[in-house]
């Protein structure tokens, strides 16, 4: 119904401005000022006295001029808005003649003035600077945490039962397990108790290089203990070794006789065979294995077989020799080598 009537509106008064446009032979041009946006009548005059409705459809104001039944536009209307109001609009120039324009009174009424309000006052409050005084205590004084402390209080009014006994006097649990103190540690010089002399680094029963290992002295202590915890003494055996060395050639004495003068030649003193004992083993693998390293560094290897408690071992030996020179020397590669438990054996 509302935009129905809206339309109404517009119709009627272009069907009115085209009527008089063809008859009249003039054409009525816009307002001479456009009432602002807030303007809400339906009709508006402008400062000329001429008459417009208002039209338009969507929001988009259109003002027509308004004719009468001569089918000229209404004219000589006293302004709606003042006419200071309505210079502030844009005004768009004609080519009519000038209007007797009314001048509209306004009524000035006079606004109370209001005095600025004071601007707040800055107040700035000064506070003498406390320092805190720590409180002076003594070195001896017991710090405890908190909850160590309030714990400690619900128990100092407890009664023993008749029949039972106080547990902190066995040591079983220390009621001052946390209290320390803010007495600084002190270097004090030890008094050895007579009767007792002090343990030196240089007498021996303190080793200062206890904690260094080397492989060497890891094989030495396997030779004395065992890895088991706790350590035990290793098994030593209680005969010692007896190895199987090949048999020596027969020894031939040319039986011939001699055109020289008799004279019996004493026997050529027997060469004696030098050892070097690298390992013993219970496993032929085992031996073959230590074997075949040294063969590889170019040392003679042999085996033999001993018997130690009732149980055969595999020996690995290196030789033979016939000095002392060779085998040391053979004893000092094969020391090199790793086995540093290997020695000479005949």
């Amino acid at each position: 119904m509302k935009f129905t009537r809206i339309i109404a509106v517009c119709v009627l008064p272009m069907a009115a401005w085209n009527a008089a446009s063809a008859q009249g032979g003039t054409e009525p041009g816009p307002p001479a000022e456009q009432p602002p946006a807030s303007f809400a009548g339906k009709q508006y005059v402008d400062s000329r006295g001429c008459v417009y409705l208002r039209a338009g459809i969507d929001g988009q104001v259109t003002w027509v001029p308004r004719v009468g039944r001569d089918r000229k536009q209404v004219c000589g209307l006293a302004p709606t808005l003042p006419v200071a109001a309505a210079a502030a609009s844009p005004a768009t120039t004609t080519t009519k003649a000038p209007v007797a324009e009314t001048a509209r009174q306004v009524r000035r009424e006079p606004v109370r003035a209001v005095a600025p309000a004071a601007p707040p006052r800055a107040v700035i409050t000064r506070v003498a600077e406390t320092r805190g005084a720590g409180a002076l205590l003594s070195p001896h004084t017991r710090v405890v945490p908190r909850h160590v402390y309030e714990n400690r209080q619900n128990t100092r009014n407890v009664h023993v039962p008749r029949g039972y006994r106080r547990v902190w006097r066995d040591d079983r649990l220390n009621p001052y397990r946390a209290e320390r103190t803010l007495a600084p540690a002190r270097a004090r010089q030890f008094r050895v108790p007579a009767g007792h002399q002090p343990v030196r680094r240089g007498d021996g029963r303190l080793n200062p290089r206890r904690d260094l290992r080397t492989g060497t002295g890891d094989t030495q202590t396997d030779r004395i203990w065992t890895r088991t915890v706790p350590r035990e003494l290793a098994e030593q055996p209680l005969d010692r070794p007896v190895i199987a060395e090949p048999s020596e050639p027969p020894k031939y004495l040319n039986l011939a006789p001699s055109p020289s003068a008799t004279r019996t030649s004493a026997p050529p003193k027997a060469t004696q065979r030098r050892y070097v004992l690298v390992s013993t083993h219970a496993t032929q693998p085992d031996a073959r294995q230590v074997g075949q390293a040294l063969a590889r560094d170019g040392l003679p290897v042999r085996y033999g077989s001993t018997r130690r408690n009732g149980d055969s071992y595999r020996a690995v030996l290196v030789g033979p020799f016939t000095s002392d020179e060779p085998a040391r020397a053979a004893l000092a590669r094969v020391r090199q080598a790793g086995y540093t438990s290997a020695r000479l054996a005949r």
